[in-house]
């Protein structure tokens, strides 16, 4: 798999005169290495120079070697040991299979170490390293600090922001699939009466038809990941209670996704249980406007900035002229955390560009009566763009 482009996160690196990335995060280590760690206990790490001579390195614990070199199109991986018992038949059958000494508990100083050599070896130890500061533990960056001297660190979530902004085919194939998953559980949701059904089974219908998209041929890829949101009616009685029910009129309101390969969708709709009331009918129209004339901009070369004044000049001149968010869409891609930057905001100078994936959002929440939202997925194309959440926008009438 391949979800970074390491021409390109070169390039961006020399420009901001990194040396080299370390990435620890779970979702950094799968951008970069192209690899989703499948222990789920044991992390990896990786190393990317922004030298072509130097090849990159990545780590991981010898339990998921195999997969690794498998799933990564890097060639240099290292591995660890751990507490986990992993040998090899022969070697059992052979008689040649002997006491290995092991750690109880993983430990950072091992994941340091063997970084630290990677750095010292391709002559980076000196050399200006770029980690993302919020996502590393005070101590391994103080291991790391004590092991390489001579380094200097800086934070790098900037750039790894940057070169995930614009997809590989990889991580856009990945996205399509967790796109349609997502999109069967909300139609699962509700594709039978809701009027009576609670938080709780509202939540397993969608879980369930999830299950119902999982085949023997992407089993591996998929993880539930983020919690998933369902409001009925009023969001504050909603959020306190999974036994609430819907009742005649209630708004039902979803936020979801799932994750394939390490990357997340997200989507969302709101339906009325029954015939909707003169407000809701007026809130959805505002929404779905401004949603609208969003989505009619969302093609290279536009300025986000220029989407968010069109999407909120168009709510609130359709009724809703109070109507303010901080942002109307993000891009999306790994998990932790799935929404990503650039976003789709007042002062977010970034235009458009090819291969993008980005959310565009029009949510509101009244208390007192119920949550609203219009999310999809849009793919950037070169002529314009695609969307990835083929569900329809109608204001739908449940049973």
């Amino acid at each position: 798999m391949a979800y970074m482009n390491l021409e390109t996160s070169r390039k961006v690196m020399k420009r901001h005169q990194i040396d080299a990335i370390v990435a620890t995060s779970a979702a950094d280590f799968c951008y970069t290495s192209g690899y989703h760690l499948k222990g789920g206990f044991l992390p990896g790490a990786s190393i990317i120079p922004a030298d072509p001579a130097l090849e990159p390195i990545i780590v991981v614990s010898q339990y998921e070697e195999r997969m690794a070199r498998n799933k990564s199109h890097f060639k240099d991986i290292r591995t660890y040991n751990s507490w986990v018992e992993l040998v090899d038949i022969k070697n059992i059958t052979d008689g040649k299979q002997t006491r290995v000494p092991k750690p109880s508990y993983f430990d950072d100083k091992i994941l340091c170490g063997l970084l630290s050599e990677a750095l010292k070896e391709k002559k980076l130890h000196g050399g200006t390293i770029g980690v993302r500061m919020d996502s590393m533990t005070h101590r391994v960056y103080s291991l790391l600090s004590e092991k390489n001297p001579k380094a200097r660190f800086v934070d790098a979530g900037i750039i790894l922001d940057e070169i995930q902004k614009v997809k590989t085919r990889d991580g856009i194939e990945a996205l399509r699939m967790a796109a349609s998953i997502g999109a069967k559980g909300i139609e699962g949701m509700i594709d039978e009466s809701v009027i009576g059904a609670t938080v709780s089974e509202l939540q397993l219908r969608y879980r369930k038809s999830v299950i119902q998209q999982i085949t023997k041929d992407n089993i591996m890829q998929f993880t539930f990941g983020r919690g998933n949101s369902v409001i009925v009616g009023d969001p504050f009685v909603s959020l306190e209670s999974a036994t609430h029910k819907v009742s005649p009129g209630d708004s039902v309101f979803i936020d979801c996704g799932v994750l394939i390969n390490g990357h997340q969708s997200d989507m969302g709709r709101h339906f009325i249980a029954g015939k909707p009331s003169p407000l809701q009918t007026k809130i959805y129209r505002a929404l779905l406007k401004g949603y609208e004339a969003g989505l009619l901009m969302m093609k290279p070369k536009v300025k986000l900035k220029e989407i968010y004044n069109v999407v909120h000049d168009t709510i609130r001149g359709n009724g809703l002229d109070w109507y303010t968010r901080g942002h109307v869409g993000h891009s999306v891609g790994m998990y932790p955390p799935g929404e990503q930057p650039p976003y789709i905001s007042p002062n977010e100078e970034t235009e458009l560009e090819p291969n993008m994936v980005m959310c565009l959002e029009t949510p509101l929440y009244v208390n007192g009566l119920g949550a609203f939202i219009i999310e999809d997925m849009i793919l950037i194309t070169p002529e314009g763009h695609e969307v990835l959440t083929l569900l329809p926008r109608d204001l739908v009438e449940l049973k």
